[in-house]
């Protein structure tokens, strides 16, 4: 599950580079998820040619071929088939809203149902948007949605980021001075604690995730200094309860 999966790139790409047997990608923007599946066409589109129409350059079709006629539409899938193309699915959805929509990952009968679920560069918007309210519905719902031993990878943003977006809206610019849970204006936390650090106490000590770890990111030359200040955080789920509590995990 992606949660915040925007235009379905990054969702895509991970469903096809590395064998997702499904992956359910989530916005709030329709005309995101709409463009999402768009996406995903087109990449069957520049995918590999049927066997008895390989060249013997083994070329792919080009890609203004789906740019100047359209993506096109993926075959059929069988009853019950997965990877990509036909294990990838977009969903017009708020993770938050409250009441939850139905169906929505983490609430009613829909939890426990993913192995993996990402939301990358995506709490910022939650935690403007909706508030801490918001944001810890959104850790809550996503650890309701794991099974056990599930992993949650998370990119949060520096308080500096949520500074430079607070007035997209008047919404954001009244949540924006009533944040408690403020992460550190840098990575490092020279104003006390750094972002990990931060992020581990709530995702572990609140929320009831096992273990937190901060991945190396291998940083590109030209990459933007905001994505320098971004660590990011794999959270793992408990594989068994320890009590009758519904969120009582170890």
């Amino acid at each position: 599950l992606d949660a915040g999966g925007n235009a379905g790139l990054l969702t895509a790409s991970l469903a096809r580079i590395h064998g997702a047997r499904t992956m359910l990608g989530v916005d709030i923007d329709e005309s995101l998820v709409r463009r999402a599946e768009r996406l995903v066409r087109t990449q069957v589109s520049v995918g590999p040619p049927p066997p008895h129409l390989v060249a013997t350059t083994g070329a792919q079709y080009p890609v203004s071929l789906p740019v100047r006629h359209g993506g096109a539409r993926s075959p059929q899938p069988e009853a019950g088939a997965t990877g990509f193309p036909h294990g990838v699915r977009f969903r017009h959805l708020n993770f938050v809203q409250e009441p939850a929509s139905e169906g929505a990952p983490g609430t009613g009968a829909a939890v426990g149902q993913f192995d993996t679920i990402t939301c990358l560069s995506t709490s910022k918007w939650v935690h403007l948007c909706f508030g801490d309210e918001g944001l810890m519905r959104l850790f809550w719902r996503v650890h309701a949605a794991l099974r056990p031993g599930g992993r949650f990878l998370l990119e949060p943003q520096p308080w500096s980021s949520y500074r430079k977006n607070r007035n997209v809206s008047e919404e954001t610019k009244r949540n924006f001075q009533t944040i408690q849970l403020r992460p550190p204006h840098d990575r490092s936390g020279s104003d006390g604690g750094g972002i990990a650090e931060v992020f581990r106490r709530i995702l572990v000590e609140r929320v009831g995730f096992a273990s937190c770890e901060e991945l190396a990111v291998e940083r590109h030359a030209g990459e933007s200094a905001g994505f320098a200040e971004r660590p990011l955080l794999l959270f793992t789920k408990a594989c068994r309860r320890v009590n009758n509590s519904a969120n009582a995990w170890r």
